[in-house]
């Protein structure tokens, strides 16, 4: 599954202008008044129902005793939690943690084993949640709570119809409802983790997973009460295109750069890995949006509403060497490949496959895009035959490919 940043971008901007508005002052941070009068509970919750737990105090031989179960059942009926409903509300037993009392009064053993599991022995989420999903049957709200106290740095607290509704605002058409598994749920944390580096990126600071899940919570909490919010996203904002001024490199020395040699070890961070791929293929994908929508209102100016409505991303088949379909007034197909940046770099990186397209696509064209978190520009529309025959670009190898044949070995024969 994957987010439609385009939509994503469109509801982070109706969330900034109502927070804003709420606050009286432009939204930069999850600090916000607002925010923290709306949501601080979720933390007080998680650290009543540590306080609850008592994790410290527990022993492997009382499993099957009953006191781990009843720690348990105290961390989820904590003053004021709207995470789990713990009163029957609909009429005797709809308590959602019914069933965890049930298995404690039946199962005692095999639950509270279950529970020293996942509370103390770290055991994986693809070991527990099935075991959880077994003895307490399809309780989402409650199975994900139980992660939630657990560690709120890795799980969140999961409302079903909430969170379909949610994801569905940002292109994500994923069911919770009676899907409850450790694959369903890992999903819904790596969106999650997916939206909580977006905020990072447009707030410039480090965003918690549970700020990522306040967000999407106050989307379709009080913001859905006061503003239409699919009205609001339909609103359009037109991308400006300006052209830089370039300097001819041809008049100016060229200076090559030394190479620094770096000597040490060099260690891979795999979380700073998995952010950057991230970032990048947000940058790649707000950059596509912003083309499309610059291209589709270019044409609906020159009247060619039928063309505008027939511009798509097509980056998805990579073998076709661009991003973006595209028209020129006369209805001649254009291939727009654009090069996304968050800043605002003098230089841009081709692959072989979009090297070997730009030789052989007469209507091939590159649309440099900066800024793409602040305010995205079209800084530089480029045509193909500009970029091999102008002295104001510098096309400069930065790669290379090596390649090898293995000797057969004696004795060997070929077919």
């Amino acid at each position: 599954m994957n987010i439609d940043y385009q939509k994503l971008e469109s509801v982070f901007r109706i969330f900034s202008n109502f927070v804003a508005k709420k606050d009286g002052k432009p939204f930069v941070s999850f600090s916000s008044r607002y925010i923290y009068e709306q949501e601080k509970y979720k933390e007080r919750l998680y650290d009543r129902a540590d306080d609850a737990l008592r994790l410290i105090s527990w022993s492997k031989k009382d499993i099957g005793s009953g006191k781990i179960g009843r720690r348990v059942v105290s961390a989820i009926e904590v003053e004021d939690n709207n995470l789990v409903w713990t009163q029957d509300r609909r009429g005797p037993g709809t308590a959602e943690h019914t069933p965890l009392i049930k298995a404690l009064d039946d199962k005692t053993h095999e639950l509270e084993a279950l529970l020293w599991d996942h509370f103390k022995e770290e055991k994986s989420l693809a070991e527990t949640f099935p075991r959880f999903r077994v003895l307490l049957g399809d309780r989402y709200s409650l199975i994900s709570y139980l992660y939630f106290i657990k560690d709120k740095r890795r799980f969140l607290p999961l409302r079903t119809r909430k969170f379909e509704d949610a994801f569905k605002k940002i292109g994500v058409n994923l069911r919770f409802s009676h899907q409850a598994s450790h694959e369903n749920y890992s999903a819904f944390l790596k969106i999650i983790d997916e939206v909580r580096i977006y905020l990072e990126g447009q707030l410039k600071e480090r965003v918690q997973l549970l700020d990522a899940h306040s967000f999407l919570w106050i989307l379709t909490g009080q913001m859905q009460k006061e503003i239409n919010i699919d009205g609001e996203m339909e609103k359009r904002t037109e991308i400006e295109a300006i052209h830089l001024d370039l300097i001819d490199l041809g008049e100016i020395e060229i200076k090559e750069k030394k190479r620094e040699n770096k000597t040490g070890p060099v260690y891979f961070d795999e979380e700073k890995h998995y952010k950057e791929e991230v970032m990048n293929k947000i940058t790649g994908e707000r950059g596509e949006h912003a083309v499309l929508e610059y291209e589709r209102l270019r044409l609906e100016k020159e009247g060619r509403l039928a063309l505008s409505k027939q511009v798509s991303i097509v980056s998805a088949n990579i073998a076709l060497g661009y991003d973006i379909l595209s028209f020129s007034n006369d209805g001649k197909e254009r291939y727009i490949e654009v090069k996304a940046s968050r800043g605002e770099p003098n230089h841009f990186f081709l692959s072989r496959n979009e090297y070997d397209h730009i030789e052989m696509e007469e209507g091939y064209w590159i649309y440099v895009v900066h800024t793409v978190f602040d305010n995205p520009r079209i800084v530089l529309m480029i045509h193909r035959d500009e970029l091999f025959n102008n002295s104001k670009f510098l096309i400069e190898a930065c790669s290379y490919k090596v390649i090898f044949t293995p000797q057969k070995e004696k004795g060997s024969r070929s077919n």
